[in-house]
């Protein structure tokens, strides 16, 4: 699924976006076997653990990088 609709009008509202995508198929028609729903399934899994540790390091970055903004106004 797309985020750009959201973003554009997030932006229009004068909201930062950040996107992050998790792509859980990028053999798909690539590969010598069909790939299924359970292959789908544990690529997603094996993504979560990446996306919880680069979350866990930016979110406090961004948040400290925000509020120093918003004291120098």
């Amino acid at each position: 699924m797309s985020t750009v609709h959201e973003s554009i009008a997030a932006n229009h509202l004068g909201v930062q976006v950040a996107g992050i995508s998790c792509i859980t198929n990028p053999a798909a028609g690539l590969s010598p076997r069909r790939l299924t729903h359970q292959d789908v399934l544990e690529s997603s899994k094996q993504s979560i653990e990446k996306l919880a540790r680069l979350l866990e390091h930016a979110l406090p970055k961004m948040v400290h990088k925000r509020q120093s903004a918003e004291s120098t106004l």
